[in-house]
């Protein structure tokens, strides 16, 4: 099952490997901004800081639901 509509994805891909290409002068920069403004997507990628932020959360959350479970069925891991 895809959570996100396949033509954002692929405009995604398109854009992404677009800017590779400018960045290896493959295409030149107006070639590029033509890409870029035709392959629009409602996708938000956070940037790394947000990404490492969000990941230390989530994982923090999870540790947190697990020792609440531990302590309620008396799982402690010492014998």
């Amino acid at each position: 099952m895809i959570a996100y509509n396949r033509e954002w994805i692929a405009s995604l891909h398109i854009a992404r490997e677009a800017k590779r290409w400018w960045e290896s002068k493959l295409i030149s920069h107006d070639q590029y901004l033509a890409i870029k403004s035709a392959e629009t997507t409602p996708l938000y990628t956070p940037n790394v800081f947000i990404r490492i932020a969000l990941f230390i959360f989530a994982y923090l959350c999870s540790l947190s639901i697990i020792r609440m479970i531990t302590l309620g069925t008396g799982i402690t891991g010492y014998q």
